[in-house]
C-alpha cells in the first residue's frame, strides 16, 4: 500500500499549524520554558499516579492548543519499533527489585520492572506530544528568538548561545524536510520494485534490513541540503558572534506570566503526589 510509505504525514515535530489558540499567542520564550520545566519535572516521576495526571495535563494542553488529537498522536508512529524496543529491554533486564512476577534463566518480571517499564512509555508519550505541541503553535523563527533568549544568561560565560539556539533551530526544521526525502525515496524504491514491497510491516528485522539501502542516498541528500544552508546564510552577510536586531518585538503580558505561574503550580502539585 502507499500509504505505508507516506512518513511526513506522521512527523509532527518541527512543523507549524496556524491558530489562534490561547498556546499559539503565548510569547514564544514563555511556551519553550514551560516545554522545558514540563520535560524535566516529567523526568523525574516514578509513581503510576503522578505520570498519569501528567499525561492528563499533557493531553489537555494538546485540546486547548486546537491541534487534532489524532494528528498529535500520530507522531508516536516513526517512534514505535523503538519505543518498544526500550519497553522489553526495560521490562526484561531491570534490577531484580521488588515481587518476581516471572522468571526465565537470566530473563525476569519484576514489580519494579512493571513500573519502570509503564511509568517510561507514559514518559515518552509525554515529551513527543509537548515537543509537538510546542513545535506546531509556534514558528521557527520564534524558537530561535525564544532559545537566544532564555539562554541569554550563559553569554556572561562566553557560551555561543545564538549559534547553539540557531543549530537546535535548524535540526527542528530539517526533521520535516528529511521526513519528505525519506518518503520520496521509499516511494522510488518502491516504484522500481525494492525490498520494501516484500518486507512485512510488522517484521521489524526484514524492514531495516529493507532501509539499509536508504542510508547512502539520505545521507548525500543531508550534505547537499547543509551545503545549500551554508551557501544561503553567506549570501546574506551571516556572522557568527554579532549582534542583531529583532524586527518583532517581544513583551510579556499577562497571559504569559500566569501560564508560567501554573506550569509551576502544576510541576510542584506531579511532584508532591
Amino acid at each position: 500500500m502507499i500509504e505505508d510509505f507516506e512518513i511526513l504525514r506522521y512527523i509532527t515535530i518541527g512543523q507549524y499549524l496556524p491558530g489562534r489558540s490561547i498556546i499559539h499567542r503565548l510569547d514564544p520564550a514563555v511556551k519553550l520554558f514551560n516545554a522545558m520545566v514540563l520535560i524535566l519535572t516529567i523526568a523525574f516521576l516514578t509513581s503510576y499516579a503522578s505520570n498519569l495526571l501528567a499525561l492528563v495535563w499533557v493531553l489537555a494542553l494538546v485540546s486547548i492548543s486546537g491541534i487534532p488529537m489524532g494528528y498529535s498522536l500520530s507522531g508516536l508512529r516513526p517512534a514505535v519499533w523503538f519505543i518498544i524496543a526500550l519497553l522489553v529491554l526495560e521490562l526484561l533486564f531491570s534490577p531484580v527489585r521488588g515481587t518476581v512476577i516471572w522468571q526465565l534463566g537470566f530473563l525476569h518480571v519484576t514489580s519494579y520492572s512493571m513500573r519502570l517499564t509503564v511509568t517510561s512509555l507514559v514518559r515518552l508519550i509525554d515529551f513527543i506530544l509537548l515537543i509537538s505541541v510546542f513545535t506546531l503553535t509556534t514558528r521557527t523563527n520564534d524558537v530561535t528568538r525564544a532559545m537566544e533568549r532564555l539562554s541569554k544568561p550563559l553569554q556572561y560565560l562566553k557560551i555561543p548561545t545564538r549559534e547553539l539556539a540557531l543549530i537546535m533551530t535548524i535540526a527542528l526544521r530539517f526533521v520535516p524536510t528529511f521526513a519528505m526525502e525519506m518518503e520520496r525515496l521509499m516511494k522510488a524504491q518502491a516504484s522500481r520494485g525494492g525490498g520494501l514491497t516484500k518486507a512485512s510491516k510488522w517484521n521489524a528485522v526484514a524492514q531495516a534490513r529493507a532501509r539499509l539501502p536508504l542510508i547512502l542516498p539520505l545521507f548525500l541528500i543531508a550534505l547537499r541540503r547543509a551545503e545549500d544552508l551554508v551557501i544561503a546564510m553567506e549570501s546574506r552577510g551571516y556572522v557568527p558572534n554579532q549582534e542583531r536586531t529583532m524586527y518583532r518585538q517581544y513583551h510579556l503580558v499577562t497571559r504569559d506570566w500566569l501560564s508560567a505561574v501554573l506550569t509551576m503550580v502544576i510541576c510542584v502539585g506531579l511532584v508532591v503526589v
